[in-house]
Formats: structure tokens, sequence, C-alpha cells
């Protein structure tokens, strides 16, 4: 369940298709079920940075350029100037959407008007942005005059789809490199992943894709030779001419090799030369896994189907061995087939209390052909790996904890003299935190113009107020960092998402202007930095929630506006993007059609942000949506919708038109959904209290921001009529709720694939925030359990979903709290399981089905329907 990347799962998420897929016949769209609920509007006081409004004193603060004339400067003062005339000839241009004029707080249409989860299911409000990626070259940094804007996309001319290279800077620039299908041994396969070199002579390609896990899957994959159109299948037996489903196949990043892994062994190959084949590893096994993470790594930690880092220049390669023959087994049985017995998947899975796997990392060096062991104290599986990366091609950081995931050690690699050193240690609980997973850092290259001698890099940490901020190691070895961001305000999102040599600057996101938004920031490396991070898009348009990818050198990039109103993304030089600059080279990637056509033909409900002072002075921050044409005198039913885990983050900026606004809609309902303390977007001082106490602090907060925000508008609120729901995490809090409010408050409740006993969850993500059994027996017994059942009886009703075959929350957790129930004579619920689901319930037509259910359930609830049933 880690926050920053995965598993909120509260609401559906508004329906965004598969770029990748837009060539492929009309299909029904799965839906992924969402955290993050987006809104409008926030009011919250900010830092007094944030709150500049005036144009002119913003615009003498940003020390940024004119990327699309590549003006080559070296003085701020310059720099300075060149942006002020930009800005004052193109002008502010506040929220541009090309295709509408719609707003979600300005609706065009007349009242009257609802929907259904159904019109959302039926795709009426998706939209698919166009297949776009940048085609980065091999190196860490670049200047950008070398940086064409390289990339690649997908066009569809004559009813024949075909991956394309284009230029950003030249728009003349075209090169076709295939379609996405192709034709080998009589077999047409189709291609559902496509990565080409820089130099546009080879490409990986993946067909047959399988997913496993949640990044993990298996696929055919093809080595292409683009001017010969012709196609080798990557295989760790070359010469048999069969085809063997990896666990992926990616190019090393001057491309000049392939690595795979099959079979849980890692292999190189030459991507020029079909002789020059390695196999790196050969204890492969279900125990064993080289260069790819097991279970909980790749759930919990690293995010990616891989554990595989190659050095800038090719030369050497460092890769994990994930080792689980100590981690006992979690068997999942699944049931649709067409044997007479049921199949049982066997997952590795480490619980509290039980055996951690055993990671070791070792090096390659390609001109020795030699392995090294890089010894960090994994192998006994009481350490945690956390990170890893190349600074440059001789020093290799990675970042690794104690098991409670309380104190980080950073660590430098030196392969030249095969030598581990620990440069410093962030201790998490000076901030009564934890540590989980961290953020990429920023190499930054020596310098002579800017005065630097030494490889250095940018990482984000938390200061001594408890915010998270870019601090800068003028040394690898540099055991502090100049501190260059300060405020009450958190580094969001990806965190860094550039270097730009040329302005020795560095690009970031944050929500300085909103806890509730983001965009994009940067900040000189100079010595005089102190608070000189500079906002670089209008600060009036502090409420709306972007999303940055930029290329090598900095000068073009792909921005995502989210919300409030309906999301654009675009693709282009930098600068014009910021500027909002239409008249220059600007490529829009979104396709929204039919979007737009449904925003027209309905009443979509309104959307505010508020908070609530607590007895104990804290602030819970919420966000309040009605329906479009509320009537404060009328009664309304009303919904809580609730995520909750530590560090996450459910209250934004973003939009969506989800479950919650379907209710809004059709069943005349007033939607809360709340950010209990222990969430994300507010530092330390609001995420500890979560500390050793989930499951506690949740539901209180939420029954207090409940109970004042029913006496303060007693004349619209129906008290018969208050529900609450949640998925994952929140269906655990949705439990912990019900269980302490006991009817008072909340009538009806839905939880969804929910944790019921954290003992049974896995051990990286519920020792990080609960610590380790032995130590906190308390907050595992009492605090975090759902024990008090019988307190469930005086609910009017309630609703448990789960997907049997959830590798992620095992169906266990539901079954052991309805045996509970059975034995404290708990009657009042509903149950519908999923057979062969997993976590996100999507196997066959689960998803559809599953929001249906919620919705038709809720629905029922608020029309009474569901009072007189008899159990």
């Amino acid at each position: 369940m880690e926050p920053s990347y995965k598993k909120r799962h509260p609401s559906l998420y508004l329906l965004k298709s598969n770029s990748s897929a837009q060539f492929m016949p009309a299909q029904e769209f799965e839906l992924q079920p969402k955290g993050e609920a987006p809104g409008t509007a926030g009011k919250l006081p900010r830092d007094e940075e944030a709150q500049v409004t005036d144009g002119a004193d913003f615009l003498s603060r940003v020390p940024f350029r004119d990327f699309q004339n590549r003006i080559r400067v070296r003085k701020s003062a310059v720099i300075f100037l060149a942006l002020i005339i930009s800005w004052l000839t193109v002008g502010f241009s506040v929220l541009r959407f090309k295709d509408s004029n719609l707003s979600l707080s300005k609706p065009a249409s007349p009242s009257g008007r609802t929907f259904s989860i159904e019109n959302v299911l039926n795709g009426e409000f998706s939209y698919y942005d166009t297949y776009f990626k940048f085609i980065r070259p091999g190196v860490l940094h670049q200047p950008q005059d070398n940086d064409p804007g390289l990339y690649l996309k997908i066009e569809n001319k004559n009813g024949i789809p075909k991956y394309v290279a284009k230029q950003l800077v030249d728009v003349e620039f075209y090169k076709e490199l295939g379609r996405t299908s192709f034709t080998y041994g009589d077999v047409e396969y189709q291609v559902s992943d496509f990565d080409v070199s820089h130099r546009l002579d080879k490409a990986i390609l993946a067909t047959d894709l399988e997913k496993k896990f949640r990044h993990s899957s298996t696929a055919y994959y093809w080595l292409k030779d683009i001017p010969t159109n012709t196609y080798r299948p990557i295989s760790p037996f070359p010469e048999d001419g069969k085809l063997y489903k990896l666990s992926f196949a990616r190019f090393s990043p001057h491309r000049n090799f392939v690595y795979f892994v099959y079979n849980n062994d890692l292999y190189v190959q030459s991507a020029t030369n079909s002789q020059g084949f390695r196999r790196l590893t050969a204890d492969g096994s279900e125990d064993v896994k080289n260069g790819r993470p097991d279970w909980v790594y790749e759930e919990e930690v690293l995010a990616s189907d891989q554990a595989v880092w190659w050095a800038p220049d090719d030369s050497q390669i460092v890769f994990a061995k994930f080792n689980d023959s100590e981690v006992l087994t979690e068997s999942v049985p699944t049931y649709i087939n067409e044997q007479a017995y049921d199949d049982v998947q066997q997952i590795k899975y480490p619980k509290p209390g039980t055996p951690n796997p055993r990671v070791q990392l070792f090096s390659y060096k390609m001109s020795e052909g030699v392995t090294y062991s890089i010894p960090f104290g994994g192998e006994t599986g009481g350490r945690i790996l956390y990170a890893a990366q190349w600074l440059d091609n001789n020093h290799f950081m990675f970042k690794d904890t104690d098991r409670a995931s309380q104190a980080m050690f950073v660590k430098i690699y030196e392969s030249n003299a095969r030598k581990v050193s620990t440069v410093r240690i962030i201790n998490a609980t000076a901030y009564s935190g934890w540590i989980e997973k961290v953020k990429d850092v920023q190499p930054i290259p020596p310098s002579e113009i800017h005065g630097r001698s030494e490889l250095s890099y940018v990482d984000v940490q938390v200061d001594e107020s408890g915010y998270p901020h870019l601090f800068h190691f003028k040394s690898v070895f540099a055991s502090t960092g100049t501190q260059l961001t300060f405020g009450d305000w958190e580094v969001t999102g990806k965190g860094i998402v550039g270097y730009d040599q040329d302005a020795d600057s560095v690009f970031f996101l944050s929500n300085r202007l909103s806890r509730f938004s983001q965009h994009l920031f940067m900040v000189p490396l100079r010595e005089d930095s102190t608070k000189a991070a500079h906002g670089l898009q209008d600060p009036r348009d502090r409420d709306s929630f972007y999303e940055f990818e930029l290329s090598v050198s900095c000068r073009f990039g792909v921005k995502r506006y989210l919300g409030p109103d309906e999301p654009m993304s675009d693709a282009g030089v930098l600068t014009s993007l910021l500027l909002n600059d239409q008249s220059r080279a600007i490529t829009q990637l979104t396709s929204n059609a039919g979007m737009l056509e449904a925003l027209k033909k309905y009443d979509l409900p309104k959307s505010s942000f508020s908070s609530t002072q607590l007895d104990d002075d804290v602030q819970i921050d919420y966000k309040e949506t009605v329906p479009y044409d509320f009537d404060p005198r009328k009664k309304h039913p009303l919904l809580i919708h609730v995520y909750g885990g530590p560090g996450s983050q459910t209250v934004d900026h973003k939009f969506a038109i989800s479950l919650e606004e379907s209710l809004a809609s059709s069943a005349n309902a007033i939607v809360l959904s709340i950010e209990p303390r222990g969430t994300g977007g507010r530092g330390w001082p609001y995420r500890s209290w979560a500390k050793n106490k989930i499951g506690y602090w949740e539901p209180r907060d939420i029954i207090s921001v409940v109970k004042d925000y029913v006496n303060k508008h007693s004349d619209s609120i129906d008290p018969d009529h208050v529900a609450i729901w949640g998925w994952s995490y929140g269906g655990f809090v949705t439990l912990k709720t019900l269980e302490l409010d006991q009817g008072q408050i909340f009538k009806y409740g839905v939880a969804v694939a929910p944790v019921t006993n954290w003992k049974y969850y896995n051990s990286i993500y519920t020792e990080r925030y609960l610590g380790l059994f032995e130590n906190n027996e308390k907050a595992y017994e009492d605090t975090s359990l759902i024990k008090d059942v019988q307190n469930f009886s005086s609910v009017k009703r309630f609703l448990l979903i789960h997907g049997s075959a959830d590798d992620n929350v095992h169906v266990k957790n539901t079954m052991q709290l309805l045996d509970n129930f059975n034995l404290n004579n708990v009657k009042n619920y509903d149950l519908s399981i999923f057979p062969d689901s997993e976590h996100s319930i999507v196997f066959h037509n689960a998803n559809r089905v599953v929001y249906e259910r919620i919705f038709n359930w809720i629905k029922n609830a608020f029309e009474g329907k569901l009072d007189n049933l008899s159990w």
C-alpha cells in the first residue's frame, strides 16, 4: 500500500484509454479504482511567497530564458530580461483548452440532466493521450543545442498504424520505424511495446504480453533491425529458433546491449552481433530472482519489474538478487478454469515477524567478464534496499534501511576501487517518521563555468521543519547538503524532473501554491540561492494540477494539465508550454471530443474545498461535492469517501467524473472526501500522526469532521442516510470508522478489499508504520485490528467486497472478519466475492460489475430500500 505511487483505490478514475491502443478496434475500457479525489479551487492560506498574484513581481523572480530560440546566456540578469520580454509579449494565458471553454465550476448546460455510473462505464467521459515518448540519448546530461527533441509516436495513415520518429525542433523530420504488427514464421504478432534506439537503427518490441503483478509481466521480445526491416527473437537459446516468454527485455543506455531476464536469470547480448551473448547468473528459481524483484519489492519498494542498473557509458552493470528461500508462502487459489481441480498460485509473501527476502548486489564489468559482490547487509534479510542508481560511470549510489525503515544509509560504491562507503545516515525518528519509497537523485556534473570541480547531486530530504525539500550535496561523499528550497510545502510527485546544465538549474514539482495542486518550479545551484526557487507558471493559476516530463536537456517537455477542468496534454518547447503560447509549435496530445460532448449533455456536480478545526487544534481538509442544482433547504443523503493511508493524498485538484460524482448527480447526494491526519502533502508535522497508530486517528478524524459538518448543515443533511466507503486502505478505514461509530452517525458502509488484521499484510509496508510486532504489540492487537465486531450490529447495513485472487490484500482478511461476525451473530451485511479477481477487481468483466454494484447498493441505501431487509 505504498502511498507515493499506487493502491489508493477509493474512487473511480476518469476513464482514460491506453494511448498505445488507439489504433486497435473499439473496446470496453478497463477501469482502475483511484485514490485521489480531484476538485476545484482551494482557499487555504499558504506561505507568503505562494500568495503572490502580481504578474510583474512574479516575472521579476523567474530566472528563465526562451528555450525555443535557444538563447545562450550565462548571467542571471540576462535570463531575467529574456523571460520578462517573452511574458510581456505573450501575456498571461491562464487555463487554455483548445477544444472547449467548459469548466466544472461553470457548467454550460441547463440544470436537470443527471448521469449515473453507467454513463461513466460506457466511456462517455473518456479521453486519451496519443502515443508520445521521448527517444532519449544514452547520456545523463545534454546541452540544449544538441537536443533535437526526438520522439516516438504512432501515426495511422490510410488505416495502417505505424511507429514513426519525429523531432520537435524540425517539424519536417520524419522516419518510419515499422508497423504496429509484423509477421514472423507465418504468424502475425501485434506489438504491445516498442523501444527504439536514439540512432533509429534498432528497436525492442514486445508481443503477447501477459500481466503478472502490478508492474511485472511476461512477453515475447524481439530485436528489430530497422534499416533491413528484419526481426530476431530475443532468447536465452538463440540457436534453437524457438520463442520464450521473458520477464522483460531492455536496451542499455547507449543501446549497445540488450539485457533480459528468463526464468529468473539475467542475460546480456550485443545489440548488433548475435554472437555477443552472455549469461550472468545460473541460480535463478522460484526462490531466487536475478535482475528482477520478488513480489514485495515490486509492490512496496522499487515499483518496477526490473532491478538492473547500467553505467551511463554501457561499461558495467549492477543487478540485485532476491533470495526468498526463507520467505513463507501464501497460497492464492484460482477457480475459473477447465480443470476438475483448482489451481493454486504460490506467492512468496513476507508478513510481520516472518523472514524478509535476502537481497544481494552484484556488479559486472563488460570488458572483464567478472562479477563482483557489493556488500551492504541485505544478505541476511535484515536490511531493505530502497533505491539505487549510477551518478556517473564510476560512482553507484544505493540506499538501504533497517527492517523497520527507521534509518536510511546512503552508500557509494566506487566501481574502480570496488569499495563501498556510507556517506550519510538519515534518521527518520528525528522527524517522528519513517522511510518509504524514495525519489531518484539528480546527478550534477563538474563544471568549470559554474565553479564546480567535483561530481555532485541534488536529493530530496526532510528539512529541520519536517518538509521534504531539495538539498545539493557538493560531493558524492558529502555528509551534509546545502538546502535549496524552503517553506511549509513539499517537493511532490516525481520530485526532480530535470537538470538544465546551461542555466545550471534543477526543475522540480511541488505543491507550493496550494497543497491540493502541483506546478513546475526551478532552482539555481548558485551559492546565493537561498529561497530562490522560482515558479515557472502563472501564480494566478494556483489551483491547477500539472505533471511534467522533460527531455534530457530540459529544452523540450510534455505538460499534462490534470485539473480541475478537463485534462489536456501538450508537447513542445518548454518555454512555450509554460507560457501556454499557442502561437508557437505546440503539439496537442489529448483526444477528448467524446468527453467534451458528454460535458455538454450533463449537469456536473460542484466541488469546493474546506477544513475543520478539531478540538485539539488539528485542521482536517476535505473536499465537498454537491449536486448541480443543490438546494440547501432540502435534505440530502451524505456519502463519505476515504482512503487515509500514511503519506497518501486523496484531496487534490485533479479532474474526475467518478463514482462519487455519479452519486451526487443521480442520487442527489452530498459527498465529502476527507484527508485525516497521517496523510501527505502537509509535511511530517501532519504525516507523523500515523506513526505506530494506523487505524487510530483516521476514524476519529472522520467522525469529528462529519459530526461537525452535519451540525453546521442540519437543514441540508438527512441524518438517517449517511454512508462511508473506501477501497484497500480505505476499506480498512471504513471498517474502523463503522466499528468506532457504532451507527451513531454512519448508517451504511462499503469496504472493498480491506485489511482487517495487519499481521496478514506484507512486512515491509506494515512494519514501516507499525514497527516490529515484538516492539509494538498493542498497535497490532488493539489500535489497528478490527476486533470489536459486535459494534457492527448497530449499523443499518454494510457491504463487503473482495477479489478471491487478491495477491495484495489476501481474501483471508475478509474471511477472518466474516468468521468473527458469525461468532458474534452479526448478520446485517451483504457480501460480494469476485472469483479470480486481484486487488483491482477486473477479471471477467468484474471491473464493470463491481462499480455497478457499489453504485446501486449506495443508491438503494439512500432511497431506504435496504432499511427493512431481514437477515
